[in-house]
């Protein structure tokens, strides 16, 4: 059994991926958290948050929206006592339909070629599935990690009859005393007919 872990701490979430033509996308976010006791668990709750993104100059307008967004990530989330996550906020607010217009106007404003079109509609198209990879993105030993390595390759199927694969490496440490997590590191690679693209996702939890 655990204990609910004293002081306040900083979870921040490092996601980058790369867009058509190999320029990189990433979004990093941070939230301020405390741990409290839940029954036979503990709680974790947020009380700040910060956005930061580092996008391709014709997508500023899309990374301008994306910073602004609120992203609830895990929290609040309900630990039971071997801080394992049985619980968490499954549905952060998105952009309205209105700020995505605008941004696509600033886009187009911007006499932008098809491949910043192409990356913006992927870049679109990841805001408004937000919801619903929110609470998948999350692993249930976010907080209190087992450490190690593991890796998994499935093959996945594609309209009109091709396939591809998805490679899925996991990496995590913890801290020895306090079995909280240090680092957590997700690396993804997408085959699909001869494109393929790569992905990667860090979380870290220190105090402050």
């Amino acid at each position: 059994m655990r204990t609910a872990p004293m002081g306040e701490y900083r979870l921040s979430r490092k996601v980058s991926r790369s867009l058509v033509d190999g320029r990189m996308l990433t979004v990093e976010r941070e939230w301020s958290c405390r741990f409290s006791a839940s029954g036979r668990g503990f709680s974790v709750s947020s009380f700040d948050q910060s956005a930061k993104v580092d996008a391709p100059e014709s997508l500023q307008a899309l990374a301008t929206m994306e910073e602004k967004r609120r992203d609830s990530g895990p929290f609040p989330a309900l630990l039971d006592g071997s801080g394992m996550i049985v619980a968490a906020r499954s549905t952060p607010t998105g952009a309205s339909s209105d700020a995505i217009a605008a941004a696509m106007r600033a886009l187009r404003n911007f006499t932008a070629s098809d491949v910043d079109v192409a990356d913006a509609r992927q870049f679109l198209h990841r805001l408004a599935g937000a919801a619903g990879a929110a609470m998948s993105a999350i692993p249930p030993d976010l907080f209190f990690p087992i450490p190690g390595e593991r890796e998994d390759v499935r093959a996945i199927a594609l309209p009109g009859g091709g396939s591809g694969t998805v490679a899925i490496a996991l990496r995590s440490s913890a801290h020895e005393q306090s079995g909280l997590l240090d680092r957590f590191e997700r690396l993804v690679q997408t085959r699909l007919e001869g494109d393929t693209r790569h992905s990667s996702e860090v979380w870290h939890l220190y105090r402050f």
